[in-house]
């Protein structure tokens, strides 16, 4: 009885955790992302990266801002949205991405659509995000400079719904400058090819599992396994899998926190 009275108890701490908790226990990560050749004037630019916000049934607006407010106090230069704005409806687009322009970086935010995007209103998604000064990148890019140097950031279309081109996202790009591409898929980056080169991929769309396993790892990853989340190297880049921040149904978080992912550029030694 004793036996039987702690698993329930251990149960229903775990169902706590796993459906109250952690989905609002927003966590800040660090990484360094090593760039050949990057310029001195580049070295140390902050990039944040957040995704999945999925605004709807399960996440709210405040949730949405609370995390804008934790980003814009890390104070990055850029910001990165891997797409995935709205879960359940196309009216969730515009107070769902509203809060994100809270986070106002100086060399500006740049966004892609993701396949929840296009299922629930694509459209809708992209006359807020143009309203709310987010440059919205689909299968095209933007230089932007920091101290008289150039960085280039692209974005591809979505690769379940839409018609990624790698050729075309950093057309007209000068071969010398550093290219960061965001795709809301990190298997986006089994279109890439040696030319053109990009150095890094922002990525989002797993969740990260949304739940991860003891000696298991995660659930359900809705690309290649080994591409959850985290930092990892391709024949071709240098990928960033953020877990991403809202969550689809089941509306649950075990092990698997929503992110916000800090990105420091630094130059590559070998």
């Amino acid at each position: 009885m004793i036996a039987f009275a702690t698993f329930l108890a251990l149960g229903a701490c775990l169902g706590l955790d796993a459906i109250v908790i952690e989905p609002e226990w927003i966590r800040v990560t660090w990484t360094r992302i090593p760039i050949q050749g990057l310029d001195p004037a580049l070295e140390g630019t902050r990039i944040a990266l957040l995704a999945d916000m999925h605004h709807g049934p399960w996440t709210g607006a405040g949730f949405v801002r609370r995390a804008a407010l934790v980003a814009r106090a890390e104070r990055p230069d850029i910001v990165a949205l891997a797409g995935d704005f709205v879960h359940h409806g196309a009216k969730y687009a515009e107070p769902g991405i509203a809060p994100l322009a809270l986070i106002d970086p100086p060399l500006g935010t740049y966004a892609v659509l993701g396949n929840h995007d296009h299922w629930e209103g694509a459209d809708e998604v992209r006359t807020a995000l143009r309203a709310h000064g987010i440059t919205l990148l689909e299968n095209s890019n933007r230089i932007v400079e920091k101290g008289g140097t150039r960085l280039a950031l692209a974005g591809l279309e979505e690769i379940w719904e839409g018609a990624p081109d790698v050729g075309a996202a950093l057309r007209g790009v000068p071969p010398e400058v550093p290219r960061i591409l965001i795709a809301h898929n990190p298997d986006a980056v089994d279109i890439l090819g040696d030319e053109p080169a990009v150095d890094l991929v922002l990525a989002g769309h797993t969740h990260g599992g949304q739940v991860v396993l003891p000696f298991l790892g995660p659930l359900l990853v809705p690309a290649r396994k080994d591409r959850a989340s985290g930092l990892f190297r391709t024949d071709h880049t240098l990928v960033y899998v953020t877990a991403g921040l809202g969550e689809i149904t089941p509306p649950v978080r075990f092990l698997c926190r929503p992110e916000i992912a800090m990105l420091v550029l630094v130059r590559a030694h070998h």
